[in-house]
């Protein structure tokens, strides 16, 4: 696999609108955001040759712009955004600047590589089913997929519309909140949550020396409140969570971008290939039951969250894979990660990751799942126990 840099665009370049709390911060954005007067690929050259310039900037983009922050540059994105790998047939794999060995993690890789490699402060990406998330446990940033429609999705090229989130990475927890604070709508009061929920089988196969890795995080997480409970989201398992997302996502993906793949025939690397054959051969009707299935899960999760519980989970099975890893083991990577990435994906839940650094090893990280609309919240809560893990250190 052919490693780049992060960059589709690095020489465009947009100055602060203002300034504002971000003044002094670069970002890039995944190349799937709307740039007036530029093109977007979203990964795909056939995209980028199928599609006119745009009339209009991402409004996500012009918030930062109006924030004081300077735009440096747009970045790869795995191809229209079906991946979770890092990889793109035609553009090549960013660098892991974490651990160069291995994958960056998609489909915000290249979002996640500039982070990670200090060529921004902070970098937008977007996450359907954890291409934030992903590619911030992998390359050891922190990162977050907001609330479901908190953030415009206008003027980025969809995927799943109803999955569909504009997240953010960087590698300083208070940068995180500060891009936060200039994306997301005015938030409630900022009280403590008073209880920790450890699901229990998104730990069960977490291997026992990373659960170690990770015990000064746990106990800092689980001093920001009054209670911990330990026990399960899903009555079966999250496996059938998993399998209620790949089809509804699958069904959306189909409608959204079927007509396109007919008329201009893409091609795809693999994996990306075998998903979209499947999207545009899935129809609503075939699984009616999905859709209801769903909007129970969701109502089941946020009712179990409430306002008082934040739900604590690996972000990912373990460290980012090799780039020499076998399809098999890339595979069933990515059908235990979408156990974990598909509970804040259901639910259209926040969800932030908290990297673990291991000097000389692949990062690790943690996730914190909060109720729809906690966000700034969530973000808050991230910040003392960062503060608390500092504290411990003195």
């Amino acid at each position: 696999m052919n490693k780049q840099e992060a960059f589709m665009n690095k020489k465009l370049r947009l100055e602060p609108a203002m300034n504002g709390s971000l003044s002094g911060y670069t970002f890039a954005v995944k190349d799937v955001f709307a740039i007036h007067g530029e093109k977007t690929s979203a990964g795909h050259p056939e995209c980028l040759r199928t599609h006119p310039e745009n009339t209009a900037t991402a409004p996500a983009i012009e918030r930062l712009l109006r924030s004081g922050a300077a735009l440096t540059g747009t970045t790869i994105s795995d191809e229209l955004m079906y991946s979770l790998h890092g990889d793109n047939v035609h553009y090549g794999m960013p660098v892991n600047p974490a651990d160069p060995e291995a994958i960056p993690g998609g489909s915000s890789s290249g979002s996640a590589s500039a982070a990670a490699s200090g060529s921004v402060d902070a970098a937008l990406g977007t996450d359907t089913g954890g291409s934030v998330r992903v590619p911030s446990s992998y390359c050891g940033l922190y990162g977050i997929r907001p609330t479901h429609g908190a953030v415009s999705l206008e003027g980025v090229v969809p995927l799943a519309p109803s999955f569909d989130t504009v997240g953010w990475m960087s590698r300083d927890p208070e940068v995180l909140q500060q891009v936060g604070e200039a994306l997301l709508p005015a938030g409630e009061e900022e009280t403590p949550y008073r209880t920790i929920w450890w699901e229990e089988e998104a730990w069960a196969d977490y291997a026992d020396e990373y659960k170690q890795t990770l015990g000064r995080v746990f106990s800092a997480v689980q001093a920001q409140a009054e209670t911990l409970n330990e026990n399960r989201l899903a009555e079966d398992s999250l496996a059938e969570w998993a399998e209620v997302f790949r089809l509804h996502q699958a069904v959306e993906i189909g409608e959204m971008h079927r007509e396109w793949i007919r008329e201009h025939k893409p091609t795809f690397g693999p994996g990306v290939r075998d998903r979209f054959s499947f999207a545009t051969d899935t129809r609503r009707q075939n699984y009616p039951h999905i859709f209801e299935k769903r909007k129970q899960m969701q109502d089941e999760v946020q009712r179990r969250l409430g306002k008082d519980t934040v739900m604590v989970i690996p972000t990912v099975p373990g460290p980012a894979p090799k780039i020499q890893s076998g399809e098999d083991d890339i595979q069933a990577v990515r059908k235990r990660t979408m156990q974990l990435t598909c509970i804040a994906g259901i639910g259209g839940l926040p969800q932030v990751t908290i990297p673990v650094e291991r000097p000389g090893k692949a990062p690790l990280s943690i996730s914190i799942i909060a109720g729809r609309h906690d966000d700034r919240r969530l973000l808050s809560f991230v910040q003392h126990v960062v503060r608390h893990l500092q504290n411990t250190d003195l």
